[in-house]
């Protein structure tokens, strides 16, 4: 097969005329300005898609959409601060992201009283609080 050594500027012609001169400029012919704006936003790019990668990824449970940077993997940190209890229930991912204490806790001790709660208070542990 004999290759044409005219291909490239007839592809080069069809471009212009399809999408202007604008698509074929050769990038060394911008201004330096503008080449330094398209680098940094190159680079933005780049960043957003290396972030994207690292984050977790999210994870439906019972019709809700849990984002994974609230879902937290260290087991060592899953201990309730309120009963010392340990779960590996989803639904108490959000309870704990936020609170510090699982679902169970929320309701009893948080649950219309959250100023207090973020204020430092806490229940007294010596007590068994789950007993009714």
């Amino acid at each position: 097969m004999k290759k044409d050594i005219n291909f490239l500027p007839k592809l080069e012609k069809a471009i212009q005329d399809k999408y202007g001169s604008n698509a074929i400029r050769n990038y060394k012919d911008l201004p330096e300005d503008f080449k330094n704006s398209l680098a940094a936003e190159i680079q933005d790019f780049e960043y957003k898609i290396e972030q994207k990668k690292m984050q977790k990824p999210s994870k439906h449970f019972d019709g809700f959409f849990i984002i994974g940077s609230l879902i937290k993997e260290n087991n060592s940190e899953r201990v309730c601060k309120v009963c010392d209890s340990f779960s590996f229930d989803i639904s108490d991912e959000i309870y704990f992201h936020r609170f510090d204490c699982y679902q169970k806790c929320y309701i009893q001790f948080v649950e219309d009283r959250e100023e207090r709660w973020m204020s430092g208070w806490r229940p007294n542990k010596e007590k068994n609080i789950h007993e009714s």
